[in-house]
Formats: C-alpha cells, structure tokens, sequence
C-alpha cells in the first residue's frame, strides 16, 4: 500500500524566482542561434534543472508555459528552414521535452500554435532523417496539435494526411520505447481520430496498411508491436463510438486472440504485456456498452489466466496495470449487469482457493482457509490482492464476500518467501494491508456491525493481525502500512477490535492507542518493543503480541540482536497482571524441554531470564555445574551468541552467588575477549570484573599482557577491577609503551573513572596521565595520539581537584594544546584551563580570546612558567606549515592583533620566550629529538618567515643575533630540506641593513649557494641571493655575476665564493 507522504510547500514559496530564472535563460537560448554547441548545452543545462524542479508541483508551470512554448515555436519556425548546423533546434526541442515530462505532454501540446499554414514547413522538417529524438518529440507534439483543424486537411495540402501517416509510422518503429516513439504514436492516433478520418477511410486505411501486416505476417518486431499498440491504445480512447466498436472488433480478432495463443512462446517483455493489457481493457468496455459479454468473459479470463501466469518476471507496474483493469471492469459490469458483476469477483476469488465449489456470497470468516499450491507465484497473489483491494476502494465490492476477502487477507499478512537472501514476499504484504485499508473505508459501522454478528471475533483477529504486522514485520514501509490500517481500524470501528466496557472507557483507549501507534513509533526495530510494551500496559491483546517475542526467544534461526530485545522486552513484561499465567508456564516448560538440546540461543535465554525469572534459574541451578561445562566446550568455536552466554552466565553467577570454576572461568574469558569485538560483550566483561573482589598480580598482568596485543574488551574494561597499588603502577605505565596503540591507550583512559584509585597523593601515577597530554604519536592516519590527549583532558576535567597538587604541569600542557589546530581538543582544553565552558562562533573569535587570556593572565601573574608552552602551541595553528586555513589565518591574525595591544616591552619579554624555543639543549642532539619536538622548531622558524613577510616591525631591542646564530644551528647536520628552506628565509631578511646581523646572514647565504651539498638547498640559497640583490638595487654586474654562476658545479664552489663573499658583503 502506497503511503503519501506530505511534500513541503518550498516549491510555491520559490515558484517566482524560478520563473523568473526559466524566463531569463529561455531568452538567452533564444538569442543564442550562432553559439557553440559547448555553450548551448551549458544553457540547455541549467534551464532544464530549474523546470525540473517543478516536479512535485508541475501546474505551477502554467501561469508562464503558454508563453515559453510559443516562444520556442515561433524561433523554430524561423531557424528551421535554414540550412545550417542543427544543434540549435535540437536545445529547443530538448526544452520542448523537459516541459512535457513535468507538466504532461497532453498540456505541452496545447500550447503549441495550431496555424495551418505551417503544416507544410513542419512536415519537411519532420520528415528530415537527421532529426534527434528530441526533435522528432517536439514536432509530433506540435503536428498533433495542428491537425485538430476542424476543416479537411486536404484543403491546405491534397496528400499531406497519407504523408504524415507514412513518416509518422517510420518515426514509430525506429527505436524501442523512446520520445521518437511517444510522440509518433500521439500524433498519428489525433490523425486517425480525427471526426472525418472513419467516414474517408482514413482510420480503416491505417488498420490495414500499417497495423493489420505487424501482426498478420508473424512478424517478431517488438519495436513495431509496442509503437502500434500504443497507436491503438490512444485511438480506442480518443474515438467516437462507432469508430471504437469499430477498431474493438477488429484488434480483438487480429491482435488480443492471435496474441493470448503466443505469449508463453514469444514472452514479450513488460512494457508490451502492460499495454497489451490497457488494449484489452478498453476493448472490454467497448463491448460492455454493446452488451458482448461472452467477449468480455474470454478478455477477462486472457487475463487472468495467459498474463498473469506468463511469466515470473511480471513485474510490479504490469500487476498493478492488471488489477486495475479487472477492477475497471468489474466496476463497469456493476452498472450493465449484476450477476455478471458477481461471477467475475466469484471467479477471481477463485485463483486463490482450492475449493472450486466455494460460494462468496453469506460464508463466515475462517483463520484456516485453504489456498491452492499452484497460486503461490508472487505475482498473482499479489495482483489478486491488489483487485480486491482497488475494489473496495471504489466501492464495488459486495459486502456480504468481505468475510471470505478477509480469510484471504489474515493467511497473507504474514506471508513470506526468499531467495537466496532475498525476500520477496513483502509487496504481497503490503497489498494485503492496502486491502483491509480499503475494506475498513468501505464498511459503514452498520455494515460492519453485521458482520461481527455473523462473524464474531473476525474484527478482533484481523485488529490483532495489523498490530503485529505494525511491530514485528521487518520491513519498515510494511510496517507503516500497518499503522495506517490500524488508525483507520480504531477510529471507525474501534468497538468492534477493543474489548473496553463503556462508551467511555472505549473512548480513552482508542486515543491512547491511536496516540501510540504512529510512524515514528515503529521507525526503528528497538522502538516497536517500546510499543508492545505499552499496549501491554493497556491489555491489548496481550497474548497475540507476547506470542512472537516468546516465538522469537525460542526458535534457533532468529537474529540474536532480535533474540535479546525480545528477551529484554519478556524481562519487562514479567510482571505485569496482563499477562497469562497460563502462557508464562508454557514457555518456561517449553524453556526447559529444550535446555538438552545444547543450543546456543536457548543457553543464552536460559542464562538472560535468570536474573529475573526463578523459573529459568531452576534450570541452571538442577544442572549445577554441568551447566558451567556445556558453555566452556561451546567455545571451541566462538561466535557472538556464545561469547555473550558465558559471560552473562558468569555475571549471574557473582550476582546470585553461584558457584563456579574461576581458573577454567578466566582462561575462557581471555579467549573470548581476543575473538570476539561487540559492545555488548564489553560492557558484561565490564559487570563481571567489577563483581570480582579483586586479581591476583599474576592475572592482572596476564589481562595487561591481552591489552597490550590488541584486547578492546579488557582496554575499556580493566579499570572496573578493584585494583592495588603495584597493579595501578603498572597499568600506568602500559599508558606509555610504544608497542600499545593510541586507540587502546585511549579506551583505558576513558574507563578509568569506574574503580581505578586515583588519589591526590599518588604524584606519581598522576604525573603518568598526565604525559599522556604529550602523545603526538603520528601515523598513515595521521596525528592518532589526539585520542589520547582528548581521553586524557576528559578524565581531568572529571577529576579536576585530585590534579590540583599538579597544577602547574597540567596548565604547562593546557596553554600548549589551546593553541593547537585541533578544533575540539584545543576548545577542550582551554574550557579545561579556565574553568568554565566558553562557546566560540569561529576560529577567529577563539583565538582573539585566548590571546586575551595569554595577555591577562599568562604575562601578568605566570610567565616564567607559561609563556614558552603557550607558543609551542600557537606555533601549530599560527605557523603551521600545513592544516586548515580558516584556522591557520585566524591565528596569526589575532597574533598581529595582540602584539599591537601590548606595551614594546612586553613585545620584547613575549619574543624572549619565542626565541627560547629554537635553542637545541646541549644534551639533546636534534637527532636524538622526537618528531614533535622537530616540527615544533620548523613551525617556529616558520613564524619568523610569516612575520618578517608581513612587515611585522620587530621591537627596537629584538636580538637579531640570537635569532641568526639559533637559525643557524637548526639548519646545520641536516638534510631537512623544509627546515634548510624556512632558515634560508630568516638568512635573506636578516641580510637586510636594517638588522644587526646583516654581514654574518649574507656570508652565510653565500657559503651555503656555494658550499651546500645538496644542490637544490645550493639553487635556493642563489635564488635568496638574487632576491636580495634586487631588493638592495644592486647593480647590473652583481645579478651578471649571479646568472653567470654554475650553482650545480661543486668544484667550482670555493671559486665562486671568493667572487660572491665580498659582492654581497659590501652591497
């Protein structure tokens, strides 16, 4: 059943825009004759995506498509007789076609001029072999409209009809179902029907000439049938009474009878049974007006029995097409004849059953009707359910059969059918929804209310059935059919379904019900448990909803996520008084029974009710500790079900006090933890070691030995054990082993606010996750030890005062990362660092504000302390060498904006500390320095680039030097080409007069264009060199003497030297 869902009104808010907008690039492809394919396309594009969207809205295109067609129209009729290149027409008719796909072609052909005197001109256009699709379209539409003239045609040209039928014919057979198709086929049935086309033999003329030889000479030419039969189609639609019965009499002996014989042979394809069945329904109303129903009997049963069972590849449209003409026709016959009206819906009702003798008309409503096994092809079902159904809608469905259709319905509500893993069972669902919908809309509460008494119950099973359907069936549209049955079901025959004493009382639980059946209620799986639990709550048919969920524990091949919210939902349902005793004790017997069969789900079932149901913990308590052992050799094979059984059992077994074997216990759990990876087993691992006293050293270091080769459960989990002092030490130190990784690393810090002892005293394990906040670990995925440092700010923020005694060491490293690119982390911290949460609009506006917090309270009140760790953090969002932009310039910019706030001084103190984090200590080789400690020099050096190329004015007293002889030893013992490359940068701006250490920059800049070993660093070097010879206005000379160098020759290297040294020293 189809659900219509409502659109928004965007398109009417947006409908002057767009038009202004189709109007505006309509005029521009029409002033576009002499443009280039290319460029017509690009406009062709555009116009057709605003047409389109008028889809969901197509009459909001009237108020301007008359103009837009006669615009075209008129253009084409000055172009098209030119002989040139005929893209341009082809953007036209293109434009042409888009505007009938919306908006229909029957309202685009309207608007085409109907001046005759262009009939000629169109004709020899239309008849030009080099025609597009869409210009073939274009013209037939245009054509059609033309030759609606109510004068003959002949009198603007003597033989123009038998020419348009003759070019019109050769444009429909040419291509299999495309526009040249369509629109020849709307063009030559308007020909063909036109008042005067029967009385000159035009239409005869065409049968014989054209249609009759398709088929008469056995041609296989599906191209050619599916054209005529489209003609046909339109002409039986469009044509008077007597022309119809006409052409009826003869497509039925020509065509649908020589057809009906061959279409298991010839299988033709979908499109072709669709309109072989549209034919046959017109001609079966032709011949209901004439009283023929012995034909209409033989259309009838073609139907039913050649198309639908020609073929397991009927598809959807064609069963739809189907049903729709058998209820056109059933509907026809309930106006001309009754009786035959009956026998149709006794014949079709029929297919179903087994039953030949069975009479519709005063049977009662059975649970158990028999089916026959030949019926079970999908597709007739389905198109026999979708008849039923489309004749309940339009009301022609006798209401004393509804019970026996309603038999029918109960047994396919559930239907279902694979293959392989495909199911394909639901459209006979949905259809069977969309038949009790239309039934529930059919009956009137009288009607109904007679039903029930011939039929008691029947109301309530089928009630009963679509709630079901609502909740459990695994297909969501499936399910919102069901919902809509069912609100149709309560609000007008709600008495009938709920068993409520009192007018009132009905009242209130048919709102309560209708208020909880709703789409959003059964949008996810897990939420239509929620509303079984709440219409038990209600006493609505408890039994019938609680059956499935105890059916679903139970039986072996249900999904196990399914099995476990069905045994969560039965948990929360144990004691409600709704419930029967007598169901509740069937299903533990039945628990019991299957205990010895040894399977996984009962196990799991078993284990999962014993928390709450001393039925089920009878049974693990009679098997005792054989219980124990059937789980352990399960685990021979480990798969979900198993894993979560025995750690379920062993959580029950520390929850109740049941003994068991804790040796066997913790190597089970060690093998399971390493095989298996879900949530759900995580948390149980979770509850088990948290119901543990405590482990012994050596288990503990055995579960940090699973930690550290990849164990996810035992990562998130091993903080739940209540551990000692050594344990805790040494699970601390399993934070800073390379060999562990980040993601690891950071499930243990996420868990440790369950049972690890952290203690203000225990400086030492403190200081420990702490330097978690320096995990820069970076690999192919990039810089993964963020998700330390995130984990690690998490757990200090939620135990912020045991940090306290390490305060400064921790806002040593919260200054750093609030600088830092990482948006959530360096937000994180700073929240962290200040104490409250702050709330940023952009990159911009964080950073301005912690420049100000920098300026406020880092230089007022902790310099000494704070000022070198908060730039070796800016210097990776304000300097970084690669990283977002927007985050890159928002930094710098509030950087320039904050040294312009401060007093020189305070530049000078701020520039000290920069500078102090270029100096390489002396005990630490840049060798032997981590990748972070490397970068950070780089994206140091790369501040001083950016500040000296934005003409940042240093403070008076800047030590140059300092900078230059630190520049220098970053630069030297290296093949860090990006380092070299920032140094030589500094190099060049220091050569400048204005620094002081102008003479020792430029010698150096020339040792190295000289000297380097690497030639690229050697180029580099000279092209600084050059860069600064003309930025010194050096005369022509020097920059000869520069080209005239050979930086890739090495011998030459002291030569050049000696030439170069002195030239720039000097300049």
């Amino acid at each position: 059943m189809d659900i219509d869902l409502p659109f928004g009104d965007g398109i009417s808010r947006r409908k002057d825009h767009l038009h202004a907008e189709i109007s505006s690039l309509l005029s521009r492809l029409l002033s576009s004759e002499n443009a280039s394919t290319s460029h017509l396309n690009a406009i062709g594009v555009k116009l057709n995506s605003r047409i389109d969207e008028f889809e969901t809205s197509p009459s909001l295109l009237d108020s301007k498509l008359n103009d837009h067609i006669k615009a075209i129209a008129e253009k084409f009729l000055i172009v098209g007789t030119k002989s040139h290149e005929n893209a341009f027409t082809r953007s036209l008719a293109q434009v042409v076609y888009c505007f009938a796909k919306v908006r229909g072609y029957k309202v685009v052909t309207n608007c085409f001029p109907s001046d005759v005197y262009s009939l000629n001109d169109l004709y020899l256009h239309y008849s030009d072999e080099k025609n597009d699709e869409n210009e073939i379209y274009m013209l037939s539409l245009w054509l059609s409209n033309i030759v609606l003239a109510p004068f003959p045609l002949e009198k603007v040209q003597p033989d123009i009809i038998p020419k348009l039928v003759s070019t019109a014919s050769k444009k429909l057979c040419s291509s299999y179902a495309s526009k040249s198709q369509i629109g020849a086929s709307v063009l030559l049935s308007r020909i063909v029907t036109r008042p005067d086309s029967f009385r000159n033999g035009t239409l005869p003329q065409f049968y014989e000439n054209y249609i009759l030889p398709t088929w008469s000479m056995g041609l296989d030419n599906e191209t050619q049938k599916l054209g005529y039969s489209m003609v046909l189609n339109k002409i039986l639609k469009l044509a008077t009474l007597e022309s119809g019965q006409y052409i009826s009499d003869l497509v039925f002996r020509d065509i649908l009878l020589l057809d009906s014989m061959y279409l298991d042979i010839t299988r033709p394809n979908g499109l072709r049974l669709l309109y072989f069945v549209k034919l046959s329904t017109r001609i079966a109303q032709s011949f209901l007006s004439c009283g023929r129903y012995q034909d209409v009997s033989k259309i009838i049963t073609i139907q039913v029995q050649q198309i639908m069972g020609s073929s397991s590849s009927f598809d959807t449209k064609l069963r739809y097409s189907t049903a729709k003409a058998l209820a056109s026709i059933s509907r026809s016959l309930l106006s001309k004849a009754v009786n035959y009206h009956d026998q149709l819906i006794q014949f079709l009702f029929k297919q179903f059953t087994t039953n030949s003798s069975i009479q519709m008309v005063s049977q009662s409503f059975t649970r158990t009707i028999e089916v026959d096994d030949a019926v079970t092809a999908i597709h007739r079902i389905h198109t026999l359910l979708l008849f039923f159904g489309l004749i309940a809608m339009n009301k022609s469905l006798p209401i004393d059969t509804i019970p026996l259709v309603l038999s029918v319905v109960h047994k396919y509500l559930f239907f279902e059918s694979y293959s392989g893993s495909s199911e394909l069972g639901s459209p006979v669902r949905d259809a069977s929804c969309f038949v009790l919908w239309a039934i529930i809309r059919l009956l009137t509460p009288e009607s109904a209310q007679k039903l029930e008494t011939k039929n008691p119950q029947m109301f309530l099973t089928i009630f009963q059935d679509v709630l079901k359907v609502s909740i459990f069936d695994r297909d969501l549209i499936i399910r919102r059919c069901g919902i809509s049955v069912v609100q149709e079901l309560i609000g007008r025959h709600g008495r009938l379904c709920l068993d409520q004493s009192g007018s009132e009382r009905l009242g209130e639980t048919s709102i309560k019900v209708i208020e909880l059946m709703t789409f959003k209620a059964i949008s996810e799986s897990q939420k239509t448990f929620v509303l079984v639990e709440e219409l038990l709550k209600l006493d609505i048919c408890s039994d019938e909803l609680l059956s499935p969920i105890l059916k679903n524990i139970l039986e072996e091949d249900v999904d196990f996520k399914l099995q476990k919210r069905c045994i969560r939902t039965f948990i929360n349902v144990l004691d409600n008084e709704n419930v029967s005793d007598d169901m509740m004790s069937n299903f533990f017997q039945k628990l019991s029974q299957m205990y010895n069969e040894h399977s996984d789900h009962i196990h799991y079932s078993i284990v999962a009710l014993a928390f709450n149901s001393e039925s089920a913990r009878r049974i693990i308590l009679k098997a005792g500790h054989s219980f124990h052992s059937e789980l352990s050799k399960n685990l021979k094979v480990i798969t979900a079900i198993k894993a979560e059984t025995y750690l379920l059992y062993l959580v029950l077994c520390k929850t109740l006090g049941i003994d068991f074997d804790s040796t066997r216990a913790w190597h089970d759990v060690s093998v399971i933890t390493m095989n298996v990876d879900s949530d759900d087993l995580d948390c149980l691992l979770q509850q088990y070691l948290s119901l543990c006293e405590t482990l012994s050293d050596q288990d503990y270091d055995a579960a940090l030995e699973l930690i550290e080769h990849g164990d996810r459960a035992f990562a998130k989990s091993i903080s739940s054990i209540k551990c000692s002092q050594y344990q805790a030490d040494r699970l601390v130190n399993l934070l800073h082993k390379d060999k562990l990784s980040c993601a690891l690393k950071a499930l243990i810090l996420d868990s440790f606010p369950l049972h690890f002892p952290l203690h203000k005293n225990d400086h030492s394990n403190l200081m420990g996750i702490l330097k978690c906040l320096d995990n820069y670990t970076r690999t192919e995925q990039g810089d993964v030890g963020s998700e330390v440092r995130y984990s690690t700010i998490q757990l200090i923020q939620a135990h912020r005062p045991i940090f306290e005694p390490l305060a400064l060491e921790l806002d040593k490293r919260l200054v750093r990362i609030s600088g830092e690119q990482i948006d959530r982390l360096r937000v994180k911290a700073f929240e962290l660092m200040v104490g409250e949460k702050e709330v940023f609009d952009s990159s911009l506006g964080y950073f301005t504000r912690l420049f100000e917090y920098y300026r406020s309270v880092v230089l007022e009140e902790h310099e000494s302390t704070l000022s070198v760790p908060f730039w070796r953090g800016i210097v990776f969002s304000a300097a970084a060498i690669r990283g977002p932009s927007d985050v890159i310039n928002a930094s710098f910019k509030a950087m320039l904006v904050f040294f312009r706030q401060i007093t020189p001084s305070r530049v000078s103190s701020v520039f000290q500390s920069i500078l102090q984090i270029l100096l390489v200590p002396k005990d630490m080789p840049l060798q032997q320095q981590s990748s972070r400690a490397i970068s950070t020099y780089t994206n140091t050096l790369n501040l001083f680039v950016k500040l000296f190329e934005s003409g940042f004015e240093f403070p008076s007293d800047f030590d140059y030097q300092r900078l230059y002889i630190r520049s220098y030893n970053l630069h030297i013992n290296t093949t860090n080409v990006m380092r070299i490359k920032l140094v030589l940068r500094i190099l060049l701006f220091l050569s400048m007069p204005e620094y002081g250490s102008m003479r020792d920059a430029r010698k150096r800049l020339c040792w190295i264009a000289c000297k380097h070993s690497n030639t690229y660093i050697r180029n580099s070097a000279a092209n600084c060199l050059y860069e600064l010879a003309l930025q010194m206005e050096a005369k022509i000379d020097t920059l000869h003497v520069l080209e005239s160098c050979d930086w890739n020759d090495v011998q030459k290297s002291s030569l050049q030297l000696k030439i170069m040294e002195p030239i720039f020293i000097n300049l």
